[in-house]
Order: structure tokens, then C-alpha cells, then sequence
């Protein structure tokens, strides 16, 4: 892996903060995980989900406060995670390292950003999405500098029907592209969300903008969809009702519409079919 790049807009020392930090907290951490812990803040100070250099030392004791040890030994099947929090411990396939370094770094991400939101998984599509993406998008910025992960086409299958996402992940990418639809749908932005995460925690950004948004029924829809996803996905097992459910959420999402506008179309972009999309677009009879 390569863990030695240092970003270069990025002056202050973010090394020494996460050492004092672990010291402090009596952490151990090989080195590997060490760097890929500073490259994770240096990349959230340039995605903007940390607003001030003067918050690093914060951020980053909300990791080392909770997890005192990453231990390497950790595989189970039929998963689309390769990591597991117990207690103090982050248990993760090291294994990745050596033929998936990629895979691996996504889901370290994944699990710090977790920790530090001080996630739970009482809504798995709302969580699991939303740690997903901002973990790829850390990955895309330490690795190509940039902010934006390019939409990209892929094909999957649901029983005989096929469906394409374009969301441009490579976990999760379709609870990640339902997230997205849902939050083009309010004018919600996906970047504030996730920076809230890191001031505000986990508990009180998902009553402002789930609770307080009126959006809890999509979330009960969410979970079953990202439920049938990870089964699908992981354990090659389809549920019956998948398509049903992918077909009505996205309906539901385009009723929250009142007007053509740039969003919409942003919407009607993730629609997985083109069926799907014909019968949104006749919502504002464009067809």
C-alpha cells in the first residue's frame, strides 16, 4: 500500500497530532494503520467534512479514545464489510493488504468514520450508505485529488430484470445511489451531512434530517432494500419482492418533487430503469 504520499496543500502537522494522540490514549497501531489514520484527516480537511485544522486534534481523539487496538486476523464470508468493532478492538482482513489494498483501505475508512460519528446500525441503508460514501470519497481524495466521484454505469441483475446504477461506487453503491435520490428529492446536500457527522455525532444528525425531515418511512423502505442488497450481493440470494420495492421507493422519492428543476433531472439520472424513469418524467409530462 502506499501510505508515505503527503498531501501537499495541507500544512500542519497532522503526524504529530495522531501520535500525541495515541500516546495519550495508550493506543497500538501498526504502522500501516497509523499512516492510513493520518492520510483519513488530512483527506477530511480537504473534502471540508473537518472545517479547521484546530479541530484535528478532536477528531482524531475520537478514534483513539474508543479504539485502542486494530487487529488484523478478521474474515467472515458472505459480508460486503471486512471489519468488525468489538469493544475496543477493530478487527479487519489484513489479508486485504496483500491482493486488495484498495478493498481494504475503504473499509478502514469506513470503520473510522463509524467510530468517530459514533454510529449505530439501527437504520443499516442510512448508515452503511452514508459511512460507504464518505469512505470512498476519503479514498478518491487521497489517491487522485480530487472532491468528486465520477457517476459510472453498472449492470446487475434481479432475477431476470436488469437494473443499472450509476452512482459510481464500488460498495454499497446501490443504498448509496437510493441515499442520493432521496436527498436530491429534499435539497438535502450530501457533503453537509457527512461534515455534521463529525461535530454533531451520529444520533443528532439522523433526528434533524430523518426525523425532522419527514423522511422516516423512506428509511424503513432503505433498510429492507439495503437488507436484500447485502443478501443479494454477498450470498447470491435474491428476495422475490426487490424490484417492487427498488421500483416504488424511487416513485416515492419522485412525488417529492414541485417543479422541473436541475435536481429533478439529477434524479431521473439514478433511476435504475428506463421504464422507472419514463413514469417519473410523466410527473411533469415530459416524456
Amino acid at each position: 500500500m502506499n501510505t508515505n504520499k503527503e498531501t501537499k496543500d495541507i500544512k500542519i502537522p497532522i503526524k504529530a497530532l495522531v501520535e500525541i494522540s495515541i500516546k495519550k490514549n495508550q493506543c497500538n497501531y501498526e504502522t500501516d494503520e497509523f499512516n492510513l489514520l493520518r492520510k483519513y484527516f488530512i483527506a477530511c480537511l480537504n473534502l471540508g467534512f473537518i472545517s479547521h485544522p484546530k479541530d484535528l486534534a478532536e477528531m482524531i481523539n475520537k478514534f483513539t479514545s474508543k479504539i485502542k487496538s486494530i487487529n488484523l486476523d478478521y474474515n467472515l464470508l458472505n459480508k460486503l464489510d471486512h471489519y468488525k468493532i468489538v469493544d475496543s478492538t477493530l478487527y479487519i482482513n489484513g489479508e486485504l493488504k496483500l491482493h486488495a489494498s484498495d478493498v481494504y483501505e475503504k473499509n478502514f475508512y469506513k470503520a473510522v468514520s463509524e467510530v468517530i460519528w459514533e454510529s449505530n446500525e439501527e437504520h443499516i441503508g442510512f448508515s452503511n450508505a452514508l459511512s460507504n460514501s464518505a469512505a470512498e470519497k476519503v479514498y478518491h481524495m487521497d489517491t487522485t485529488g480530487l472532491r468528486i466521484i465520477m457517476p459510472k454505469t453498472v449492470t446487475e441483475q434481479i432475477d431476470k430484470e436488469e437494473i443499472q446504477i450509476r452512482a459510481g461506487y464500488e460498495n454499497y453503491n446501490l443504498p448509496i445511489s437510493l441515499l442520493k435520490q432521496l436527498f436530491i428529492s429534499r435539497g438535502i446536500n450530501e457533503n453537509i451531512v457527512i461534515k455534521d457527522m463529525f461535530y454533531k455525532g451520529y444520533t443528532d444528525v439522523y433526528k434533524d434530517v430523518i426525523v425532522g425531515g419527514g423522511n422516516e418511512f423512506f428509511m424503513e423502505i432503505l433498510d429492507k432494500l439495503c437488507l436484500m442488497y447485502i443478501s443479494r450481493s454477498a450470498a447470491n440470494q435474491t428476495h422475490p419482492k426487490e424490484k417492487v420495492l427498488l421500483d416504488k421507493y424511487q416513485l416515492m422519492c419522485n412525488d417529492n418533487f414541485v417543479e422541473s428543476s436541475q435536481n429533478w433531472f439529477a434524479f431521473l439520472a439514478l433511476c435504475t430503469t428506463d421504464e422507472l424513469r419514463q413514469k417519473c418524467m410523466k410527473k411533469f409530462e415530459l416524456e
